[in-house]
């Protein structure tokens, strides 16, 4: 069983012992902020070469040749998308190792975290505190 298996599992068994429906929340709030990232990410992208065309026609006004301009706002717009890639693949190997991060410890051990925790919870239910 991998790693993000039991994550959902023990995330499922949360759910149901509260009684509510945490996992489809958290998907649709996961959906939500994908939604908000890639417009985010468009209009960032539309300002990056808006911005590099003005750069393009600065030059060029000012007295650059063409060639050399396109050469300029080009090796720039590489750079961007170079530091764009590396900061995208480091999120990524951080995300790989996520799981192992959260159960790291064994999931024994978050299950009896799990229960003491519910068990705590359902002593005060009871109790009206």
């Amino acid at each position: 069983m991998s790693m993000i298996d039991k994550l959902s599992g023990i995330l499922a068994l949360g759910s149901t012992i509260a009684g509510a429906s945490l996992l489809p929340r958290l998907l649709s709030d996961v959906l939500v902020v994908v939604a908000f990232t890639i417009m985010g990410s468009v209009m960032a992208g539309m300002l990056i070469g808006g911005g590099l065309y003005g750069l393009y026609i600065g030059l060029v006004y000012y007295g650059l040749d063409a060639h050399i301009a396109a050469i300029v706002a080009g090796g720039l717009a590489l750079l961007i998308t170079s530091a764009f890639v590396y900061m995208a693949v480091s999120r990524a190997r951080k995300l790989c190792h996520m799981p192992r991060h959260f159960l790291g410890r064994g999931p024994e051990v978050i299950s009896s975290h799990a229960s003491s925790l519910v068990e705590a919870f359902m002593g005060g239910f009871r109790t009206g505190r």
